[in-house]
């Protein structure tokens, strides 16, 4: 009786004659019929885009910190990956950083290799300019293991001999092989004014010579001035005395030092009996930094 007196209610309401819909009478038959005549096949409610763009302006600095983070730690790993030369190099504390040298992207590599097997290692540091190709990192570290005994082919070449294997991975990066050991893996870089390489080193009674090959990018055009001198240290030298040294004996090449005496001079880092010394120097009149790497106590 009740769902017959809600039905003449309901079709008296629409102004129709006959029987009411079909459709269910929810809490509010009235409510409820006019939203099946006028609002069928439409949406009850509609987002309004302002309110996005609320949303969206209110998470925006969220998304962008996020984002900041994001790209630092991406960045860092990259840059880790580059220092770890498999292995060689333990992170950043392995490494001269900026800060410590005064250069820009100068990096102290230390190559260590087992040589058939023996308990000896080969220790070579060598200062990598930035930017440099991976055939030029390959002339350096073949230049260095000949100093130190070893017989490696050519520079730029793969092969075999009877002590060691030189390959050229790829353009960034060079691995030198021995028997039963990796000598180096060793990764180009970035942009740098100048660097020192020593490219020699040897004992000889009370002193001994290292052989400097210097190399300054000029500020202005692009290109490389090479300036290659000897310089004989009475040993057992420290690192202001070795640096006195090398300013003194530099001049005689067209090489001096911007500030001799300044602290510009001072050991930056000591390596076992390794010292690391950081300079201005211009040479011609062309200004550069540069840096030494020497035997600080050599006994």
């Amino acid at each position: 009786m009740a769902c017959a007196q809600g039905e003449v209610h309901l079709g008296d309401l629409l102004g129709r004659e006959g029987p009411a819909p079909e459709r269910p009478v929810g809490f509010g038959g009235k409510s409820c019929a006019l939203s099946v005549v006028k609002g069928a096949g439409k949406p009850h409610s509609v987002v309004s885009p302002f309110a996005v763009m609320n949303i969206t302006r209110y998470f925006r600095p969220v998304l962008s910190v996020l984002a900041l983070i994001l790209f630092s730690s991406t960045a860092r790993a990259q840059e880790l990956a580059q220092l770890r030369f498999a292995g060689l190099v333990r992170g950043p504390e392995g490494v001269v950083s900026e800060t410590q040298l005064g250069l820009p992207g100068m990096l102290v590599v230390k190559v260590k290799a087992m040589v058939r097997g023996e308990a000896r290692n080969v220790e070579l540091e060598l200062f990598l300019a930035p930017n440099t190709s991976g055939q030029e990192v390959a002339g350096l570290v073949a230049a260095r293991l000949s100093k130190a005994g070893f017989d490696v082919l050519q520079s730029g070449y793969s092969g075999k001999s009877a002590t060691s294997t030189f390959i050229i991975v790829d353009a960034l990066r060079v691995e030198v092989l021995v028997p039963n050991g990796l000598v180096a893996s060793l990764a180009s870089l970035s942009s740098a004014p100048a660097y020192f390489e020593v490219v020699a080193e040897r004992e000889e009674k009370e002193s001994f010579e290292i052989q400097l090959s210097c190399a300054f990018r000029l500020p202005v055009k692009r290109g490389i001035e090479r300036v290659d001198f000897l310089v004989v240290l009475d040993g057992p030298a420290h690192g202001t005395q070795m640096a006195e040294s090398i300013s003194t004996q530099a001049l005689k090449h067209g090489l001096r030092s911007e500030r001799p005496n300044s602290v510009a001079w001072r050991p930056l880092r000591t390596v076992k009996s390794n010292t690391c010394l950081g300079f201005c120097a211009s040479w011609r009149g062309r200004p550069g930094w540069g840096a030494v790497l020497g035997l600080a106590d050599h006994r």
